[in-house]
Protein backbone atom coordinates (compact mmCIF):
# COMPACT_ATOMS: atom_id res chain seq x y z
CA UNK A 1 0.00 0.00 0.00
CA UNK A 2 2.90 2.55 0.94
CA UNK A 3 4.73 1.63 -2.33
CA UNK A 4 1.20 2.39 -4.47
CA UNK A 5 1.17 5.77 -2.49
CA UNK A 6 4.37 7.12 -3.07
CA UNK A 7 4.43 5.94 -6.47
CA UNK A 8 1.03 7.89 -7.35
CA UNK A 9 2.34 10.80 -5.43
CA UNK A 10 5.19 11.69 -7.76
CA UNK A 11 2.95 12.27 -11.00
CA UNK A 12 0.69 14.41 -8.96
CA UNK A 13 3.85 16.26 -7.78
CA UNK A 14 4.93 16.96 -11.11
CA UNK A 15 1.79 18.25 -12.45
CA UNK A 16 1.02 20.62 -9.73
CA UNK A 17 4.67 22.08 -10.14
CA UNK A 18 3.97 23.22 -13.84
CA UNK A 19 0.27 24.64 -12.55
CA UNK A 20 2.44 27.26 -11.11
CA UNK A 21 -0.13 30.23 -11.57
CA UNK A 22 -3.57 29.00 -10.62
CA UNK A 23 -3.31 28.11 -6.60
CA UNK A 24 -7.11 27.19 -6.72
CA UNK A 25 -5.99 24.59 -9.01
CA UNK A 26 -3.56 23.31 -6.41
CA UNK A 27 -5.34 22.68 -3.68
CA UNK A 28 -8.17 20.87 -5.96
CA UNK A 29 -5.76 18.51 -7.55
CA UNK A 30 -4.40 17.41 -3.94
CA UNK A 31 -7.83 17.19 -2.81
CA UNK A 32 -8.49 14.54 -5.68
CA UNK A 33 -5.24 13.07 -4.90
CA UNK A 34 -5.77 12.60 -1.51
CA UNK A 35 -9.17 11.06 -1.93
CA UNK A 36 -7.34 8.77 -4.59
CA UNK A 37 -5.20 8.05 -1.98
CA UNK A 38 -7.42 7.09 1.03
CA UNK A 39 -9.60 5.06 -1.71
CA UNK A 40 -6.44 2.46 -2.74
CA UNK A 41 -5.88 1.88 0.94
CA UNK A 42 -9.10 0.23 1.60
CA UNK A 43 -9.83 -1.22 -1.42
CA UNK A 44 -7.21 -3.37 -2.86
CA UNK A 45 -8.66 -3.75 -5.97
CA UNK A 46 -8.46 -0.18 -6.68
CA UNK A 47 -4.88 -0.79 -7.73
CA UNK A 48 -6.32 -0.76 -11.68
CA UNK A 49 -6.41 3.13 -11.12
CA UNK A 50 -3.22 3.94 -12.47
CA UNK A 51 -0.64 7.07 -12.52
CA UNK A 52 -2.47 8.01 -16.48
CA UNK A 53 -5.21 8.10 -14.73
CA UNK A 54 -4.63 10.96 -12.16
CA UNK A 55 -2.47 12.83 -14.45
CA UNK A 56 -5.38 12.57 -16.90
CA UNK A 57 -7.53 14.54 -14.41
CA UNK A 58 -5.15 16.58 -13.22
CA UNK A 59 -5.14 18.11 -17.09
CA UNK A 60 -7.95 18.57 -17.08
CA UNK A 61 -8.86 20.75 -14.60
CA UNK A 62 -5.80 22.85 -15.78
CA UNK A 63 -6.62 23.15 -18.92
CA UNK A 64 -10.28 24.45 -17.66
CA UNK A 65 -9.21 26.67 -15.13
CA UNK A 66 -6.80 28.23 -17.93
CA UNK A 67 -10.03 28.45 -20.27
CA UNK A 68 -12.16 30.05 -17.38
CA UNK A 69 -9.41 32.42 -16.67
CA UNK A 70 -8.84 33.41 -20.03
CA UNK A 71 -12.61 33.94 -21.04
CA UNK A 72 -13.01 36.09 -17.79
CA UNK A 73 -9.69 38.82 -18.70
CA UNK A 74 -11.83 41.81 -19.03
CA UNK A 75 -8.78 43.15 -21.49
CA UNK A 76 -8.78 42.35 -24.61
CA UNK A 77 -5.66 42.75 -26.93
CA UNK A 78 -6.25 43.98 -30.52
CA UNK A 79 -3.47 43.28 -33.07
CA UNK A 80 -3.31 46.72 -35.19
CA UNK A 81 -2.01 46.12 -38.25
CA UNK A 82 1.20 48.47 -39.96
CA UNK A 83 -0.26 50.57 -42.62
CA UNK A 84 0.81 48.88 -45.60
CA UNK A 85 0.74 52.44 -47.63
CA UNK A 86 3.47 54.62 -45.30
CA UNK A 87 6.25 53.35 -47.10
CA UNK A 88 4.09 54.66 -50.41
CA UNK A 89 3.27 57.53 -48.70
CA UNK A 90 6.51 58.53 -47.61
CA UNK A 91 8.06 58.13 -51.08
CA UNK A 92 4.60 60.34 -52.91
CA UNK A 93 5.82 63.00 -50.05
CA UNK A 94 9.67 63.23 -51.21
CA UNK A 95 8.45 63.26 -54.88
CA UNK A 96 6.12 65.83 -54.02
CA UNK A 97 8.91 67.92 -51.85
CA UNK A 98 11.65 67.19 -55.25
CA UNK A 99 8.66 68.26 -57.45
CA UNK A 100 8.50 71.20 -55.53
CA UNK A 101 12.00 71.74 -55.02
CA UNK A 102 12.32 71.78 -58.98
CA UNK A 103 9.57 74.40 -59.51
CA UNK A 104 11.04 76.76 -56.92
CA UNK A 105 14.25 76.60 -58.62
CA UNK A 106 12.73 76.88 -62.32
CA UNK A 107 10.91 79.46 -61.10
CA UNK A 108 14.00 80.91 -59.52
CA UNK A 109 16.19 80.96 -62.64
CA UNK A 110 13.06 82.37 -64.64
CA UNK A 111 12.75 85.41 -62.42
CA UNK A 112 16.65 86.24 -62.50
CA UNK A 113 16.32 85.69 -66.73
CA UNK A 114 13.99 88.50 -66.43
CA UNK A 115 15.18 90.66 -64.22
CA UNK A 116 18.19 90.36 -65.94
CA UNK A 117 16.27 91.39 -69.22
CA UNK A 118 14.90 94.39 -67.43
CA UNK A 119 17.57 95.79 -65.86
CA UNK A 120 19.24 95.25 -69.90
CA UNK A 121 17.15 97.50 -71.29
CA UNK A 122 16.79 99.78 -68.65
CA UNK A 123 20.72 100.48 -68.89
CA UNK A 124 20.28 100.04 -72.67
CA UNK A 125 17.35 103.36 -72.35
CA UNK A 126 19.45 105.29 -70.20
CA UNK A 127 22.52 105.05 -72.79
CA UNK A 128 20.01 105.68 -75.79
CA UNK A 129 18.62 108.80 -73.92
CA UNK A 130 21.89 110.03 -72.90
CA UNK A 131 23.13 110.56 -75.97
CA UNK A 132 21.20 113.65 -77.57
CA UNK A 133 21.86 116.25 -80.05
CA UNK A 134 23.07 119.67 -78.09
CA UNK A 135 22.07 122.80 -79.11
CA UNK A 136 25.08 125.03 -80.59
CA UNK A 137 26.52 128.10 -78.86
CA UNK A 138 24.88 130.53 -81.02
CA UNK A 139 21.49 129.51 -80.29
CA UNK A 140 22.33 129.68 -76.91
CA UNK A 141 22.34 133.37 -76.99
CA UNK A 142 18.98 133.59 -77.77
CA UNK A 143 18.04 132.67 -74.07
CA UNK A 144 19.18 136.00 -73.01
CA UNK A 145 16.98 138.84 -71.66
CA UNK A 146 16.62 142.18 -74.57
CA UNK A 147 14.62 145.22 -74.95
CA UNK A 148 12.29 143.52 -77.26
CA UNK A 149 11.47 139.30 -75.76
CA UNK A 150 12.28 138.54 -71.97
CA UNK A 151 13.01 134.97 -71.07
CA UNK A 152 12.31 133.35 -68.13
CA UNK A 153 13.18 129.41 -67.07
CA UNK A 154 9.68 127.87 -65.98
CA UNK A 155 8.34 124.73 -64.57
CA UNK A 156 7.74 122.88 -68.33
CA UNK A 157 10.34 124.56 -69.77
CA UNK A 158 11.14 128.58 -71.31
CA UNK A 159 8.75 131.36 -71.62
CA UNK A 160 9.69 133.70 -74.30
CA UNK A 161 7.51 136.82 -73.39
CA UNK A 162 7.24 139.60 -76.55
CA UNK A 163 4.93 142.35 -77.12
CA UNK A 164 1.85 140.10 -78.31
CA UNK A 165 -1.18 140.23 -75.44
CA UNK A 166 -3.64 137.76 -77.99
CA UNK A 167 -1.32 134.75 -79.41
CA UNK A 168 0.91 132.48 -77.78
CA UNK A 169 2.71 129.20 -78.90
CA UNK A 170 3.71 125.96 -77.34
CA UNK A 171 6.50 124.13 -79.10
CA UNK A 172 7.54 120.70 -78.59
CA UNK A 173 11.41 120.15 -79.49
CA UNK A 174 12.33 116.98 -81.55
CA UNK A 175 13.14 113.40 -80.45
CA UNK A 176 17.01 113.72 -78.53
CA UNK A 177 17.23 117.25 -79.42
CA UNK A 178 18.33 119.70 -76.60
CA UNK A 179 15.07 122.04 -76.69
CA UNK A 180 16.97 124.90 -76.46
CA UNK A 181 18.26 124.28 -79.70
CA UNK A 182 15.24 126.11 -81.04
CA UNK A 183 15.64 129.46 -78.88
CA UNK A 184 16.82 131.70 -82.06
CA UNK A 185 13.48 130.83 -84.26
CA UNK A 186 10.91 130.81 -81.03
CA UNK A 187 13.01 134.28 -79.73
CA UNK A 188 12.41 135.58 -83.20
CA UNK A 189 8.59 134.29 -83.38
CA UNK A 190 8.42 135.82 -79.89
CA UNK A 191 9.94 139.40 -80.94
CA UNK A 192 7.49 139.72 -84.15
CA UNK A 193 3.70 139.54 -82.05
CA UNK A 194 3.57 135.73 -80.98
CA UNK A 195 4.27 134.50 -76.97
CA UNK A 196 6.31 131.12 -76.96
CA UNK A 197 6.60 128.45 -74.69
CA UNK A 198 9.44 126.39 -75.29
CA UNK A 199 8.87 122.81 -73.67
CA UNK A 200 11.13 120.55 -71.96
CA UNK A 201 9.96 116.70 -72.14
CA UNK A 202 11.01 113.88 -70.28
CA UNK A 203 14.24 112.06 -71.77
CA UNK A 204 13.76 114.81 -74.74
CA UNK A 205 11.32 112.52 -76.39
CA UNK A 206 8.21 114.33 -76.65
CA UNK A 207 6.49 110.61 -76.57
CA UNK A 208 6.80 110.49 -72.85
CA UNK A 209 4.71 113.65 -71.96
CA UNK A 210 2.32 114.80 -75.59
CA UNK A 211 -0.15 116.54 -73.25
CA UNK A 212 2.30 118.91 -71.33
CA UNK A 213 0.86 121.58 -72.95
CA UNK A 214 -2.42 121.38 -70.81
CA UNK A 215 -0.71 122.91 -68.12
CA UNK A 216 0.65 125.80 -69.84
CA UNK A 217 -2.73 126.36 -71.14
CA UNK A 218 -4.79 126.20 -68.10
CA UNK A 219 -2.22 128.33 -66.31
CA UNK A 220 -2.23 131.08 -68.61
CA UNK A 221 -5.27 130.38 -70.44
CA UNK A 222 -6.83 134.30 -69.37
CA UNK A 223 -3.67 136.32 -70.60
CA UNK A 224 -3.98 135.33 -74.94
CA UNK A 225 -7.04 135.24 -77.18
CA UNK A 226 -5.64 132.50 -79.16
CA UNK A 227 -3.25 128.99 -78.88
CA UNK A 228 -1.20 127.42 -81.30
CA UNK A 229 0.89 124.55 -81.05
CA UNK A 230 3.21 123.26 -82.94
CA UNK A 231 6.64 120.92 -83.17
CA UNK A 232 9.81 119.57 -85.07
CA UNK A 233 9.92 115.96 -85.94
CA UNK A 234 8.83 113.71 -83.12
CA UNK A 235 7.50 116.52 -81.65
CA UNK A 236 5.44 118.19 -84.45
CA UNK A 237 3.45 114.26 -84.46
CA UNK A 238 3.37 114.48 -80.60
CA UNK A 239 2.10 118.14 -81.31
CA UNK A 240 -0.95 117.26 -83.84
CA UNK A 241 -1.74 114.12 -81.52
CA UNK A 242 -2.37 116.77 -78.66
CA UNK A 243 -4.02 119.27 -80.93
CA UNK A 244 -6.63 116.27 -82.52
CA UNK A 245 -7.62 115.49 -78.75
CA UNK A 246 -7.69 119.33 -77.72
CA UNK A 247 -9.64 121.14 -81.13
CA UNK A 248 -11.59 123.20 -78.49
CA UNK A 249 -8.45 124.90 -76.49
CA UNK A 250 -6.04 125.50 -80.01
CA UNK A 251 -7.02 127.82 -83.47
CA UNK A 252 -3.52 126.20 -85.23
CA UNK A 253 -1.08 123.72 -85.80
CA UNK A 254 2.71 124.32 -87.08
CA UNK A 255 4.77 121.16 -88.37
CA UNK A 256 8.42 121.09 -88.75
CA UNK A 257 9.28 118.09 -90.98
CA UNK A 258 6.19 116.43 -89.33
CA UNK A 259 3.18 114.75 -89.80
CA UNK A 260 -0.35 114.00 -88.10
CA UNK A 261 -1.53 110.25 -87.98
CA UNK A 262 -5.00 111.61 -86.39
CA UNK A 263 -7.76 113.29 -88.32
CA UNK A 264 -7.51 117.03 -87.18
CA UNK A 265 -10.57 119.73 -86.91
CA UNK A 266 -11.27 120.97 -90.98
CA UNK A 267 -11.44 124.37 -89.23
CA UNK A 268 -8.18 124.08 -87.65
CA UNK A 269 -5.08 126.46 -89.22
CA UNK A 270 -2.57 124.03 -90.16
CA UNK A 271 0.98 125.24 -91.52
CA UNK A 272 3.47 121.84 -92.92
CA UNK A 273 6.36 123.18 -93.22
CA UNK A 274 9.18 120.83 -95.26
CA UNK A 275 12.97 121.22 -96.50
CA UNK A 276 13.86 120.08 -99.81
CA UNK A 277 17.00 118.42 -98.61
CA UNK A 278 15.40 116.83 -95.93
CA UNK A 279 16.74 113.09 -96.00
CA UNK A 280 15.60 111.78 -92.10
CA UNK A 281 11.93 112.67 -92.97
CA UNK A 282 10.24 109.49 -94.13
CA UNK A 283 8.49 110.99 -96.95
CA UNK A 284 6.05 108.20 -97.70
CA UNK A 285 4.63 108.18 -94.61
CA UNK A 286 4.44 111.85 -95.00
CA UNK A 287 2.44 111.83 -98.08
CA UNK A 288 0.38 108.78 -96.32
CA UNK A 289 -1.27 110.69 -93.81
CA UNK A 290 -1.78 113.95 -95.43
CA UNK A 291 -5.66 112.77 -95.61
CA UNK A 292 -5.58 113.93 -91.58
CA UNK A 293 -4.86 117.54 -92.30
CA UNK A 294 -7.79 119.86 -92.62
CA UNK A 295 -8.59 120.83 -96.84
CA UNK A 296 -6.95 124.30 -96.45
CA UNK A 297 -3.57 123.29 -95.06
CA UNK A 298 -0.98 125.45 -95.94
CA UNK A 299 2.44 123.36 -96.91
CA UNK A 300 5.55 125.50 -97.02
CA UNK A 301 8.64 123.87 -98.87
CA UNK A 302 11.87 125.04 -98.08
CA UNK A 303 14.38 125.06 -101.12
CA UNK A 304 18.00 124.06 -100.40
CA UNK A 305 16.67 123.48 -96.14
CA UNK A 306 17.42 120.06 -94.17
CA UNK A 307 16.00 118.11 -90.83
CA UNK A 308 18.50 119.54 -88.52
CA UNK A 309 18.09 123.10 -89.65
CA UNK A 310 14.63 123.64 -88.29
CA UNK A 311 16.21 123.64 -84.67
CA UNK A 312 20.37 124.33 -84.31
CA UNK A 313 21.72 121.62 -83.31
CA UNK A 314 24.13 120.67 -86.01
CA UNK A 315 24.45 117.82 -89.07
CA UNK A 316 21.91 114.91 -87.81
CA UNK A 317 22.92 111.84 -88.42
CA UNK A 318 21.34 110.82 -92.19
CA UNK A 319 20.26 114.15 -92.78
CA UNK A 320 21.23 115.57 -96.65
CA UNK A 321 23.14 118.68 -96.66
CA UNK A 322 21.68 121.92 -96.49
CA UNK A 323 22.20 124.27 -99.05
CA UNK A 324 21.23 127.78 -96.90
CA UNK A 325 21.77 128.56 -93.97
CA UNK A 326 20.16 127.86 -90.61
CA UNK A 327 19.75 131.71 -89.99
CA UNK A 328 18.40 131.79 -93.64
CA UNK A 329 15.92 128.68 -92.98
CA UNK A 330 14.54 129.63 -89.94
CA UNK A 331 13.64 133.32 -91.25
CA UNK A 332 11.72 131.15 -93.91
CA UNK A 333 9.46 129.35 -91.01
CA UNK A 334 9.10 132.91 -89.03
CA UNK A 335 7.53 134.50 -92.33
CA UNK A 336 5.06 131.77 -93.15
CA UNK A 337 4.26 131.63 -89.88
CA UNK A 338 2.71 135.07 -89.58
CA UNK A 339 1.17 135.00 -93.44
CA UNK A 340 -1.45 132.45 -91.76
CA UNK A 341 -1.27 133.22 -88.02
Amino acid sequence: MSEFNTNSNKPDNKIFHNAKESTSSLELVNSSSTTLTNTTSTNSSSSAIDSSSTYGIAKYIIASNTSEKESTNPYTTINIPENDNKNDDTKSIKKKGKKHSILCKVFTIIMIIILSLILVMVVAFFIYTSIYYHASNNTLKFLENTSDVKISKINTGYYFDGPSNDKALIFYPGGKVEETAYSDILYEIAKKGIDCYLVKMPFRLAIFNKNKANSIIKENKNLYKKWYIGGHSLGGAMAASYASDHEKDLDGLVLLAAYSINKLPEDMKVISFLGSNDKVLKWDTYKENIKNLPSNYTEIIIKGGNHGQFGDYGIQKGDGKADISVTEQHKQIVEGIFKIF
